[in-house]
C-alpha cells in the first residue's frame, strides 16, 4: 500500500452554492504552528473537480463520493499538492497544474495550465498570476454572482478557527 500524508484536522462538506462545495482544512507547518487550508469542489454531470485537493477522513471522503465521481485534481498555487497523488492514486483524478509546479513533484501532471487552458468546468475560467515567483492560477466561477477560488496569491480570512494560537499572532501581522 502506498504511504500516504495523513488526513489533517478539517471540518464537513459544505454546500456553497449549487454544485459547489467547500471543506475548510489544516496544515501543520512546524511545532505550535497549524493554518488553515481550503478546497473546493465543483459537480458537473455526477463528476467533481477538486480545486486544491485536501484529503478528508474515511467519514468525509466516503461524504465526498456521495456527491459524485472524482475525475480532476486542480493545483492552483505551488506549495499546495500534498494530497495531490492520493487523489489520483486512490480516487482515479487526472491532475492538472502549471508548469514549473515542482515543489510536490510527485504525481507528474496530466494537464500542465496557462492561460489558454480550458478547465473541465464549463462556466469556469483560468487566471494566471504571470508575475507571480511561483506558479499560481485562480479559478473563476461566474455564478450566482461570481465566485473567485484562489490559493496563496489572494487571501481573505474571516475567522482562522483551523489555526494554532501562533498562526493566527503571524496571519494578523501579516494584514
Amino acid at each position: 500500500m502506498a504511504d500516504y500524508p495523513a488526513a489533517q484536522p478539517h471540518g464537513p462538506i459544505e454546500k456553497r452554492l449549487d454544485d459547489v462545495y467547500w471543506v475548510q482544512g489544516s496544515i501543520r507547518m512546524g511545532p505550535g504552528m497549524r493554518i488553515s487550508r481550503n478546497m473546493v469542489l465543483v459537480r458537473q454531470d455526477g463528476e467533481l473537480t477538486v480545486l486544491n485537493p485536501v484529503r478528508l477522513d474515511e467519514a468525509t471522503e466516503a461524504n465526498l463520493k456521495k456527491l459524485g465521481t472524482v475525475k480532476h485534481a486542480v493545483r492552483l498555487g505551488y506549495f499546495h499538492g500534498m494530497d495531490d497523488r492520493y487523489y489520483v492514486e486512490r480516487l482515479g483524478a487526472k491532475l492538472w497544474c502549471q508548469d514549473g509546479s515542482s515543489h510536490h513533484p510527485e504525481p507528474i501532471p496530466d494537464v500542465i495550465m496557462d492561460g489558454a487552458t480550458k478547465l473541465p468546468i464549463a462556466d469556469a475560467t483560468l487566471f494566471v498570476f504571470r508575475k507571480a515567483k511561483h506558479p499560481e492560477c485562480a479559478v473563476l466561477l461566474p455564478r450566482d454572482g461570481g465566485l473567485l477560488v484562489t490559493c496563496d496569491s489572494v487571501q481573505h480570512h474571516v475567522g482562522t478557527p483551523m489555526c494554532s494560537i501562533i498562526a493566527k499572532l503571524v496571519l494578523r501581522a501579516m494584514g
